[in-house]
C-alpha cells in the first residue's frame, strides 16, 4: 500500500543485544536531499522519499556504541537459563520419585536442549503510519489488533480511541506478530517526519529482532522396571514452557515441574507453544528406556499408557506403518512417538536412512491423528 506524501523508514540496529547509543553522527545523511533522520533516545532511523534512499540514509549514519560486555553468548545461554532458574512449579508431585527409583532395575537421567526459533514469516514485519492531528492510524499485519492499540496509545500518551489499528491481509505469522514494534517504530518515524511512513523489516532483522520461540534445558530422571513398568518420572523443563508438560504414561510416582529464568533475547508465543519441547525431551527420554531395558519402543509405550485414546493412534500408525514387518538394515532407523495436546492426539512411525555421516534422509512418514 501507499499513503499520499509516504516516506519509507527503516531503523538503525546494534551490531549487538545490550549495545548502548551513546553518539550518532547523522550529518552525512541528513545531506542526502529528502532524508528526516530520527534520534529519540536510544531510537534512531531515517525517513526517505523511497526504499533505496532510506537504505542509503541508514548506510550513511555513523554512530557510536558502547557494548554490553555481560552480553550472554550462544556458548554458554543454556548455563545461563540453569543458573537463572526460579523454583519450579507444577501441579505438585505424585507418589515419591525415591521410591519409584528403589523399585526400578533401570535408572537413566538425560538433559536435552531446545533452540531458540525465529517464526520466519512469509510476509517480515511491516506497518504504515499517518498521524492526523493528535490521531494516529496504523496498518499492519497483526495476530493482535486491540493489543497493538493499546501498546502504542501507551506509547504516545494518548487515548486508545485516537488509535485505529487495519489490518490487511497478513502473509502469516505463527504466533510471532503479537507485539507492535514495528508499527511503534513506523510511528515514531511518522510523527518525527511529519508524513506517513511505511516501515518493511528485511529478513537480517526478522532473524535477529523479532522474538523467538524460546530456548530450553529439559532435565529428565526415570526409572522402570525390567517388565517395562516406569516406575518413577521426574521432569523439569527450565524457560521453554510448560504446555504438554505432564506426562502421557500412566506413571506412580512423579514429579514434573517448569522453572522460568531469564532469556537474553526475546522471545514469545510460536505455534505449539512449549508442546514441541517438552514432546520431544519426553518422547526421547522413553526411547532411551526402552533400549536400556532391550524393549520395543512400541510395546514398551503400550505397557505404560493407560489412556484409551493414546494407545488407539499408536496401534493406529504402527499397523498402518507395517510396524511388526519392518525390515531391520545396516543405516536404518525406524521410530515412534505419541503426543497429546489441546485435546488432540497424534501418533507418528518413521523411517530413516543415513546415506553418510552428514546425511540422514527421511524415508517415509506415517502419522495417525485423532482430534476429539
Amino acid at each position: 500500500m501507499r499513503r499520499p506524501g509516504q516516506l519509507y523508514g527503516r531503523v538503525l540496529r546494534p551490531p549487538s543485544f545490550g549495545a548502548v547509543l551513546e553518539s550518532l553522527d547523522a550529518s552525512a545523511a541528513e545531506a542526502i536531499p529528502g532524508v528526516k533522520v530520527v534520534r529519540d533516545g536510544s531510537f534512531a532511523g531515517v525517513a526517505a522519499p523511497d526504499p533505496e534512499t532510506a537504505a542509503r540514509a541508514l548506510a550513511a549514519l555513523r554512530p557510536a556504541r558502547k557494548e554490553n560486555p555481560e552480553a550472554v553468548s550462544s556458548r554458554d545461554i543454556f548455563e545461563h537459563v540453569k543458573k537463572t532458574a526460579a523454583a519450579g512449579r507444577g501441579q505438585g508431585p505424585r507418589g515419591s520419585i525415591d521410591e519409584g527409583l528403589a523399585a526400578a532395575d533401570v535408572k537413566l537421567e538425560s538433559t536435552y536442549t531446545v533452540a531458540y526459533i525465529a517464526h520466519t514469516p512469509l510476509e517480515p514485519r511491516a506497518a504504515a503510519a499517518e498521524w492526523d492531528g493528535g490521531k494516529l492510524t496504523v496498518w499492519t499485519g497483526t495476530q493482535r489488533p486491540f493489543g497493538y492499540r493499546s501498546e502504542l496509545a501507551e506509547a504516545f500518551r494518548i487515548p486508545e480511541e485516537r488509535v485505529r489499528v487495519i489490518v490487511p491481509d497478513t502473509g502469516s505469522g505463527y504466533g510471532g506478530k503479537h507485539t507492535g514494534e514495528v508499527a511503534l517504530e513506523a510511528a515514531r518515524l511518522a510523527r518525527a517526519a511529519g508524513r506517513p511512513v511505511k516501515l518493511v523489516w528485511t529478513r537480517e532483522e526478522e532473524f535477529t529482532w523479532a522474538y523467538f520461540r524460546p530456548a530450553g534445558v529439559i532435565e529428565v530422571r526415570s526409572g522402570a522396571r525390567k517388565d517395562g513398568k516406569i516406575t518413577a518420572w521426574e521432569f523439569h523443563n527450565y524457560l521453554s514452557g510448560a504446555s504438554a508438560i505432564a506426562p502421557l504414561y500412566d506413571i506412580a510416582n512423579q514429579k514434573v515441574e517448569f522453572h522460568s529464568a531469564h532469556s537474553p533475547l526475546r522471545h514469545g508465543s510460536y505455534r505449539g507453544l512449549a508442546a514441541t519441547a517438552n514432546h520431544f525431551a519426553r518422547e526421547s527420554h522413553v526411547d532411551e528406556l526402552a533400549r536400556a531395558l532391550a524393549i520395543d519402543p512400541l510395546e514398551f509405550r503400550l505397557r505404560n499408557i493407560a489412556d484409551p485414546r493414546l494407545r488407539a493412534v499408536l496401534q493406529a500408525a504402527a499397523e498402518r506403518f507395517g510396524w511388526e514387518k519392518r525390515r531391520r538394515a545396516a543405516a536404518r532407523g525406524f521410530g515412534v512417538a505419541g503426543g497429546f495436546e489441546k485435546g488432540s492426539y497424534v501418533a507418528l512411525a518413521a523411517e530413516v536412512a543415513a546415506e553418510s555421516a552428514e546425511k540422514v534422509r527421511i524415508v517415509r512418514v506415517v502419522a495417525a491423528f485423532e482430534c476429539g
